[in-house]
Order: structure tokens, then sequence, then C-alpha cells
């Protein structure tokens, strides 16, 4: 058996996939079974048969069990397990596959950059309180600027997984940060095996934008590509890939993330 190490878990998702997958949904069982042992009587010691009880209950690894084994036994749609593609393999994924990879996830350089602006903010008044000359006026209003920004953007959690074997091959995962299990975003970084569902695999030429904010969802294609190329002439130069991924990608729904 692995044991697994959870960096993310949408436990919600994966409770609606067991409850679809014929075992149904259950928070505990109870477990009858006997057990031959020695048993004391009046006469002296002797093996006998006891049967024991017990209530079990489920817990997130446990979940994860459930749903992998149930899905790996599916044989109209098994679990697709890939650490490698190329363009036959990579051609054969399609939209609401379960994909189970061995990826390399990155953080994009924005989403960090916001973070420890966020946290930066904070310290602000601290600062100037040892040393008023610290922060100037324009260091101030831009980081107040770009905490503003991502406190818009939201709290979840935007990561690029490149399979292990071919990195050329990405996923684009946004993570809920209600199901984020670590405290820290960067030990999402690093070699990572994530279950997710593909939403849907960008074509030859098409990018889709990795910066997520409310009201981005309801851009049709063409204003949705005027922004993200406002957003490259904005930017510099050599980030411009930070803000998109683009062919060969995927869109994918994560599920759960482990070491």
């Amino acid at each position: 058996m692995i044991l697994r190490q959870f960096l993310y878990f949408d436990e919600e998702l994966i409770d609606d996939f067991l409850a679809q997958l014929g075992g149904g949904h259950y928070e505990e069982e109870r477990q009858r079974s006997q057990d031959r042992r020695a048993v004391q009587g009046e006469v002296g010691e002797r093996s006998g048969i006891q049967e024991v009880e017990r209530n079990v209950r489920q817990i997130r690894s446990s979940k994860f069990e459930r749903l992998y084994s149930a899905l790996r036994a599916d044989s109209d749609e098994p679990v697709e397990e890939v650490d490698f593609a190329d363009e036959a393999t990579w051609g054969r994924f399609r939209r609401g596959q379960i994909v189970l990879a061995e990826c390399t996830v990155t953080l994009p350089s924005f989403s960090k950059f916001l973070g420890a602006a966020e946290s930066l903010e904070g310290l602000i008044p601290l600062m100037k309180m040892f040393d008023p000359d610290s922060v100037d006026d324009e260091a101030e209003e831009a980081i107040r600027g770009m905490s503003a920004l991502g406190a818009i953007m939201g709290k979840d959690v935007v990561v690029v997984a490149g399979l292990a074997a071919a990195p050329e091959y990405r996923f684009a995962c946004r993570l809920k940060r209600r199901h984020v299990l670590t405290s820290d975003d960067g030990d999402l970084e690093g070699e990572v095996t994530i279950l997710g569902k593909l939403q849907r695999k960008l074509r030859e030429g098409e990018r889709e934008l990795l910066l997520t904010m409310p009201g981005l969802s309801t851009l049709n294609r063409e204003q949705r590509r005027d922004l993200e190329t406002q957003l490259r002439e904005d930017d510099d130069p050599s980030q411009a890939e930070d803000l998109s991924i683009g062919h060969p990608a995927a869109i994918l729904t994560p599920i759960a993330l482990y070491r």
C-alpha cells in the first residue's frame, strides 16, 4: 500500500465521485470479524472463536483509497496513469477523463508576487514604526495596489504541472484555497502526483490566461485574447509566458495532490 502525504484534497468532490461509483457515500461502517484465540474457562484454557465488532470511520486517506481502487477497477472509464506523453498519447486524452499524473508543479511568478505583496502590506506599519523612511509613499502605494489585486482575484492558487518525463506537456490547475493542506504555498512546488479530471485540451495556437479574477469567465474568446495581449504588452517580455499557458497543455480540475 502507498502511504500518501496529501498537499491538496477536495473532499467534497471525492465524496461526490464515490457516491456515483456505486459504493455510495458513508462516513463510517461497522465491521464484524471472528478471531480464534485462547479462552480461559472453568476447566482451564481452551481454543475458541471470539467475535469482534468495530466501527471504522472514513478519513481522508481511506476515502482516497476507495476512490482510486474504484477508478482502477472501472473497465469502461479506467483512470489514465501517466508520467510521459508524446503527440500520440496526448491525443488520446479526452474531456472528462480521470488522470493520475506524475508531475513537477510550479507556482507562476505573479502568484508568488501577489502573495508576497499581501504579506508585506501587513508589515508596513511595523516597518515605519522602526524606520519612517524604510517605505516611501510610492512603494507603499504599489504594495497596497498589488495586495488589493490579490484580494480581487481571490485566495485560490493557480499552479502549472508539467509531466515529470515530458515537461513540455502541462496541466493548469486552480486549487481552491479551502482544500489546500499546506500553510506555505511554496510546499506545493516540486514533484507531486496529481489526480484530476481533464476539462479540455488547448488547441494549437490557443492560450489560456492563468490570471483569474471575477468576471473573466464572462468574456468571449476574442475579449480574453485582447486582455492577454494587453497584459503581455504591460509586462516584462521575459515574464510574458508566466501569464498564460499554451499548447500542448490542458485545463485540469484537481481532486488531490500528494507525495
